[in-house]
């Protein structure tokens, strides 16, 4: 039985280190939720606050370039854009909900949430239009719009693979060191993707 004794007292030790991890897991699981729970309550009782403050982002014809081009697809976008200049729009992708009701109040919330939707539709359709330019031999013009895009905070991986093919395709692949600083500027869950993209694409 003597054998044993090393086996058994090393296995004790070991259920009660599981143990002692579980409880400080819970304890930390715990505590995080309490700060959570606290932080969300404290934003609720912020007082509404003015959003002039906001950088908000216009679409224009200076900003995006308006080609005259016999396509249903370029008219279609072109059309988002023409809808997208009368609205209010704000690159909000690195705060949460609990952070900007703290910031400018839960009275804020609803229409934050809509400038915050206007740049991802914005963002989105630009991808779109230039790819679509892309593929109708306007390179130009879809580097043009897609470095637009990269400026005003956009995060989306394809608009980054895109705006570096091009680049690549058109012989100007030193511009992928200024995608480099953009990217690595993001606050976003994208930023290491595309990081990581970057850095593999540099010539």
């Amino acid at each position: 039985m003597l054998p044993k004794l090393p086996f058994l007292y090393c296995f004790l030790v070991f259920c009660f280190w599981v143990r002692y991890e579980l409880r400080k897991s819970k304890t930390k699981t715990t505590d995080s939720k309490n700060t959570l729970f606290e932080n969300e309550a404290r934003a609720n009782l912020t007082r509404k606050k003015p959003l002039s403050s906001l950088n908000y982002i216009t679409v224009s014809e200076k900003s995006i370039l308006f080609l005259e081009i016999n396509d249903d697809n370029i008219k279609k976008i072109q059309k988002n854009f023409v809808d997208l200049r009368d609205k209010k729009i704000v690159n909000l992708s690195n705060k949460s909900n609990t952070e900007l009701k703290s910031e400018y109040g839960p009275a804020n919330l609803t229409v934050l949430s809509e400038y915050s939707d206007n740049f991802i539709t914005l963002i989105s359709s630009i991808q779109k239009y230039a790819k679509r330019l892309s593929e109708l031999g306007f390179d130009n013009e879809a580097i043009e719009t897609l470095e637009y895009s990269v400026r005003i905070g956009c995060d989306m991986i394809s608009s980054y693979r895109l705006l570096t093919e091009l680049y690549i395709k058109n012989n100007q692949p030193d511009k992928i060191n200024a995608l480099l600083e953009y990217a690595d500027a993001l606050d976003s869950i994208t930023k290491k993707p595309i990081l990581n993209f970057l850095h593999s694409s540099v010539v």
